[in-house]
């Protein structure tokens, strides 16, 4: 401090600090970008903002119905073929008051047939911990629309991926006829960034 100005800032100072403090909130502040994709010929939308530390997706279908979307990092199975191995599922499903309960589930990599039901993280054979937290969801007479989020990093190794790796992931989608949750014709696969918003086709999955 100069003694010149009677142990008060000169104005250099103040600006020096002020241009700091504006640095730091830059530099510090938490981002968020939003990103939506079309699936099955625009009879599907799968929304997300990415908004550190959590994510927030909202999946929209036209019909009436569970509907469920999951993950994993791109070729981390090692098959080039990967249907639903190792795949990290959040699965909307309607009760019959109207209430929607998005679920947290895990492939059950004990039988790779790709037909077996995903299990509940919290279930035995998967031993994670349930990290979804469903936000709304509501039916039209014809549309099915639900919201969720998780963190990006859930911490739970054997039930969830994480999904702040800026890389490719396979995003993996089904939907059934009714809000009975069961064995599904109608499904697909996409590959997204999460982080970018960059997605396309996959034609290994």
């Amino acid at each position: 401090i100069n003694a010149e100005y009677g142990g008060h800032t000169t104005p250099m100072q103040s600006l020096f600090v002020l241009s700091l403090i504006f640095l730091l909130s830059h530099t510090s502040s938490v981002y968020s970008d939003t990103f939506k994709i079309s699936l099955n010929n625009n009879n599907l939308f799968v929304q997300w903002t990415y908004s550190p530390p959590t994510i927030e997706f909202t999946v929209t279908s036209a019909s009436i119905s569970w509907v469920g979307i999951g993950w994993h990092q791109f070729n981390a199975t090692g098959m080039e073929d990967s249907k639903m191995y190792d795949v990290d599922f959040a699965i909307g499903i309607f009760d019959t008051t109207g209430v929607v309960t998005v679920y947290d589930r895990k492939s059950n990599n004990a039988v790779n047939d790709g037909m077996t039901p995903p299990l509940d993280d919290t279930s035995s054979q998967i031993g994670g911990t349930n990290d979804i937290t469903t936000i709304s969801g509501q039916q039209s007479t014809s549309t099915t629309m639900f919201t969720f989020s998780r963190a990006l990093d859930t911490k739970d190794m054997k039930g969830d991926w994480p999904l702040n790796n800026n890389g490719l992931y396979h995003l993996i989608w089904a939907r059934g006829s009714s809000n009975t949750f069961g064995y599904h014709l109608q499904r697909g696969h996409w590959l997204v960034n999460f982080e970018t918003g960059v997605n396309g086709p996959c034609t290994t999955c």
